[in-house]
């Protein structure tokens, strides 16, 4: 062969390579380029295979073969690399660590990257190092040091968004790990995102803090400064309940004047000063606030079952309390003690209706029995005083002792005619 044949002859053989590459069959284009390895003469065709021997190592890391890739990359030290050879091969090795991260090798990935940061970055190279750093932190649940290294970077670029991103979604996987920790990497870093713009992460953050005390109620405070509307308003709810039940009224009172000043309708301000009241033990004036909603809801009935007796004007009350168990679903319970509240309340016949309407479901109720026995008259009245005196309770003995006076007083009659 002629000189210029065995050059077409070297070319054709690059070709191949290239071919068998692109066809998915990396190793038939190694065992070409192998062989092509001695018999190349020029830098022209010593520059053309480089660039083939790092695609090829880029085409084995595509397939998954990380070997294969490591090995080619470790015999290019023995080449003379241009600096486009440099760059090309730069991308490789962070594609390489990429895949070490996504596949959980994180020894192999610190490797590396230890390999990357002895080369020559460019800017954004470097960028994309830390970003790969914090990524394999992450990998391995080293959070804090996974934080340490974005802030390190946020100190020189403090506006950067997919810094602040980058961090979001550290602070988003240790939220799903142990608590105590998250509180912890919160409480130092967590003031980087307090921003409007990630309200709903910061939701997710209040939800993950609930019932942990300061913590909560810092970013409760955040969120009645710096929330959307209705954050605003949820926020100084909570925080005027939880101040109510710790007993500081004038912070309850001062978080309630705040939001009176978001438009809150007086059904939602009644409503919280209702639950004020019950949590600081004044029942009476809890009541008072429930009794003057426009629309009662499930969550009052707790409050309403709780104070209703302390209402002076018994009737009154009993007429809200029908009022209110009608709309929201009473229990037998509910039911008895509106009846016992419409005796108290002088209202015999009211009373008497519900005492037998308990009946109906539970025959042997010593409480509606005794309530017929002693509001009602005639028969109706014994009958009932005759049924509870067979039920073994303090209600039926004292029925027991009330037909046995009845039968003395009637020896008695009959003796002295």
């Amino acid at each position: 062969m002629t000189e210029e044949e065995k050059a077409k002859f070297r070319k054709a053989l690059l070709l191949l390579a290239d071919t068998y590459m692109k066809t998915g069959m990396p190793d038939k284009a190694k065992e070409v380029l192998l062989n092509l390895k001695h018999m190349l003469t020029n830098d022209e065709e010593k520059a053309l295979f480089r660039k083939s021997f790092l695609k090829l190592a880029d085409t084995y890391l595509d397939k998954g073969n990380v070997d294969e890739t490591t090995k080619l990359i470790a015999s290019l030290k023995e080449m003379n690399l241009t600096e486009d050879d440099k760059s090309m091969l730069r991308k490789i090795y962070f594609k390489l660590v990429n895949t070490q991260v996504k596949s959980g090798v994180l020894n192999e990935a610190k490797e590396t990257l230890d390999t990357i940061k002895s080369m020559n970055l460019t800017n954004n190279e470097k960028n994309e190092l830390s970003l790969m750093n914090v990524n394999m932190k992450l990998k391995g649940k080293k959070f804090k040091d996974a934080i340490d290294a974005i802030i390190e970077q946020l100190k020189s670029s403090p506006d950067s968004k997919e810094l602040a991103d980058m961090l979001q979604n550290v602070l988003s996987e240790a939220m799903k790990g142990d608590k105590k920790e998250f509180i912890s990497l919160w409480d130092s870093y967590g003031s980087y995102l307090l921003n409007p713009s990630r309200e709903k992460f910061i939701m997710d953050v209040k939800n993950a803090l609930k019932g942990q005390g300061k913590p909560y109620e810092n970013i409760l405070l955040w969120l009645s400064k710096n929330g959307s509307e209705k954050e605003k308003y949820n926020a100084l709810r909570e925080l005027s309940d939880m101040s109510s039940k710790a007993g500081d009224k004038s912070a309850a009172v001062k978080y309630l004047g705040q939001l009176k000043g978001l438009n809150a309708t007086p059904d939602e301000i009644n409503r919280l000063e209702a639950d004020m009241f019950y949590s600081n033990g004044d029942f009476r004036n809890a009541i008072l606030k429930i009794m003057d909603l426009k629309e009662l809801k499930k969550d009052d009935k707790k409050i309403i079952v709780d104070t209703i007796g302390q209402i002076d004007d018994k009737a009154r009350g009993a007429a809200f309390f029908e009022k209110a168990i009608s709309t929201l679903g009473g229990s037998q319970s509910d039911y008895l003690l509106l009846a016992d509240m419409y005796a108290s309340a002088g209202r015999k016949e009211q009373a008497i209706k519900y005492y037998k309407q308990i009946l109906q479901t539970d025959p042997g109720n010593d409480r509606a029995l005794y309530g017929i026995a002693t509001g009602s008259t005639g028969a109706e009245a014994g009958d009932a005083l005759q049924k509870l005196s067979l039920i073994n309770s303090t209600l039926g003995n004292y029925a027991k002792s009330m037909l046995q006076q009845k039968e003395l007083d009637k020896k008695l009659e009959g003796a002295n005619p």
